[in-house]
């Protein structure tokens, strides 16, 4: 019986390795132009097909601990398995917004969170979420059935807080709009580079830095390092 030297099992190793990772880049780039749509249709066998791997894994494994062999079927179920795991992950995030991911959004999201829901009164949601997405770099969120159709939801980062754009609403606090930014000299260089009339860097009352700009419609953005375990999102000075 042939045992496999150890050049032979490094060479076995990259070879399926690269494999895992030619699949998972051709399942990403897939998800990327594929649309809602066809991605709502396709979750459902994605996760079913994860789970059936998953089965067949822990099957093939049993079965191989028992005979002492190495089996090319539990291989390729590991090789599958891995991409089809990233493939679900992928899609409901491509699920959860409106757009695509791209490189200012996440560039964006390395710089700037909303501390806290943040209700911002606009009298047009739609050219105003253009101006945060393209100044801000927010990202919009996918309509959802239990949201308000007259808003327009917005975040930075699938897990981060949202900020909805909207009309008058009696029940908001109103005030300023708060962002916070651990990098606020950066993050001012930035917005700034992107044609934002922005103030200086000040300090507030309770020593904190920040710098304020107003968005489309005159609503006043602060900016400012965050204060842990604050999540309103006004703060009077």
């Amino acid at each position: 019986m042939h045992h496999p030297t150890s050049t032979e099992m490094w060479v076995f190793v990259a070879e399926t390795g690269g494999v895992s990772v030619l699949a998972t880049l051709l399942l990403y780039l897939s998800i990327r132009r594929a649309s809602v749509p066809r991605l709502k249709t396709v979750l459902p066998w994605v996760t079913r097909s994860l789970w059936g791997m998953w089965a067949l894994i822990v099957i093939v494994t049993l079965r191989d601990m028992l005979a002492d062999k190495r089996s090319f079927l539990t291989l390729g179920g590991w090789i599958l398995y891995f991409p089809l795991m990233n493939a679900s992950s992928w899609i409901k995030s491509r699920l959860q917004f409106a757009d695509p991911p791209n490189w200012n959004a996440r560039r964006m999201s390395w710089l700037l969170h909303i501390p806290g829901p943040t209700y911002v009164e606009i009298k047009n949601p739609s050219a105003s979420a253009a101006w945060y997405v393209e100044k801000l770099g927010l990202r919009r969120l996918a309509p959802s059935e239990d949201a308000d159709r007259r808003t327009i939801r917005l975040t930075f980062s699938v897990d981060g807080e949202e900020m909805r754009l909207g009309p008058h609403d009696p029940l908001s606090l109103g005030g300023t709009v708060m962002l916070y930014s651990r990098r606020l000299k950066r993050a001012r260089e930035v917005l700034r580079g992107r044609g934002i009339d922005i103030g200086p860097i000040q300090l507030d009352r309770q020593g904190t830095s920040y710098f304020e700009f107003r968005d489309l419609e005159g609503n006043t953005i602060e900016v400012c390092t965050p204060n842990d375990g604050v999540l309103s999102f006004t703060d009077p000075l």
